[in-house]
């Protein structure tokens, strides 16, 4: 007996010809590999199934090599049988003449947000697979293949290769449940948004002094010789950073330089926090230094009148003579990052009348960044899968692993509108 799996589309339907019962519509059957025999295959009408409460069966332990595809050819393994007639009997999208039906399509009206949706709507064809593993709406999903030949789509655990990529899965889904997968057609699918630096550079000065400024998402601040020379004498400075509401300041600290002896600041940079921009709190970070005095602008002597390394000097918010001295004080290889947790952050500066040294470079930002400069995608762009996240996708090619061309140039909401 021979079997030959046939495709409608114009009537939306699939055909078995050869056997006594051919026609069923689209998206009805399921077809699995016998638990019993891995050469036999069984196909499931879910309509029926549904509405019985128990498996009914519209072929049973039929053995794979009665079945051909559409061309009369047979096929290698239960497997592929298998694979074939869960792609010809669930086609996501009905089509016109032989057509998927993309009109009236648009990233701007069809694009979802991932970040609050655990499902979509389908504009193309796909198929319908069990769930091997828990999946993410918009997620790319790979063909996973049993010791007993059944055939599942997945997460991938480890970097798959191309050939195991099926499509996007349209719905968020655990492991054992139904998921259809766009195959061919526009989708939403996951990727981090990545956000345009916003920068500027802030110099303390007599011009920026007793000022406040919002950060940017690179602000970059040093003394008053810039990054090429050496702050003056007889500075006595302050400025004060806003992150904003919602988010705290990160401040990267890249280098520092001061006039300190063992026993004494002469010039000092320190640091203060607060959450509603009128009481500021010394911060207390373990490689900063702590001053005899606790009011800005600080005395010179280390707290208890004693040497930088004695007890009681570390803990503290100003600032150590240089890198040298930050790394005996614990503070790691620079550059070091200090999330203060505070949403406004201010700088005191004060130097003596002798001698001067480089200061200090640093680059402050948001806790995380501003979403006001999300980066676009161009139309066209290839999209891969995520190397350092199987559950998304990228435009970093690194994975090689290619998913999709970029539809719309919108990239917020970790979501991006692609073509499969």
């Amino acid at each position: 007996m021979a079997i030959k799996i046939k495709r409608n589309e114009a009537g939306n339907c699939i055909t078995f010809e050869g056997s006594s019962n051919p026609v069923y519509w689209n998206s009805c059957l399921s077809g699995e590999i016998d638990s019993s025999d891995n050469t036999l295959i069984n196909i499931i009408n879910d309509i029926r199934t549904a509405q019985s409460g128990s498996n009914f069966y519209e072929f049973y332990r039929i053995p794979y090599t009665d079945f051909l595809d559409a061309n009369g050819n047979s096929f290698a393994s239960a497997s592929d049988c298998v694979t074939y007639i869960n792609q010809e009997a669930n086609v996501l999208e009905a089509t016109l003449a032989g057509f998927l039906n993309l009109e009236n399509v648009s990233g701007t009206n069809d694009k979802v947000d991932l970040t609050s949706v655990t499902t979509q709507e389908k504009i193309g064809g796909g198929i319908k697979f069990t769930a091997g593993s828990n999946i993410q709406c918009g997620q790319p999903v790979f063909y996973n293949y049993s010791s007993t030949g059944v055939v599942t789509a997945v997460s991938a655990g480890t970097l798959p290769s191309q050939h195991d990529y099926i499509g996007i899965a349209l719905k968020t889904v655990t492991a054992g449940q139904s998921v259809n997968v766009l195959t061919k057609g526009l989708v939403t699918a996951k990727r981090d948004t990545t956000f345009l630096t916003s920068s500027e550079t802030v110099i303390l000065n007599n011009t920026s002094n007793n000022t406040t400024r919002n950060l940017t998402n690179s602000t970059t601040f040093v003394d008053s010789g810039n990054t090429g020379g050496n702050y003056t004498s007889n500075e006595n400075y302050s400025i004060t950073f806003d992150a904003q509401s919602g988010y705290t300041a990160k401040v990267v600290v890249n280098s520092i330089a001061f006039e300190h002896s063992t026993s004494r600041m002469y010039d000092r940079l320190g640091i203060q926090g607060s959450n509603d921009g009128v009481n500021f709190t010394n911060l207390s970070v373990q490689w900063l230094q702590k001053s005899a005095t606790s009011t800005p602008t600080w005395s010179e002597f280390f707290d208890g009148n004693n040497s930088w390394n004695s007890t009681g000097a570390d803990n503290g918010y100003i600032f150590p003579k240089d890198t040298t001295r930050a790394a005996l004080l614990s503070s790691g290889s620079f550059p070091v990052t200090l999330n203060t947790g505070y949403r406004y952050i201010r700088f005191y500066f004060r130097s003596d009348t002798s001698a001067t040294d480089s200061g200090w470079n640093m680059t402050l930002s948001p806790n995380t960044p501003y979403s006001t400069n999300i980066e676009t995608v161009a139309e066209g762009t290839t999209l891969y899968l995520d190397s350092s996240d199987y559950t998304k996708i990228t435009t970093d090619d690194t994975s090689q692993i290619v998913v999709g061309y970029c539809a719309y140039n919108d990239a917020a909401n970790d979501s991006i509108f692609i073509r499969v």
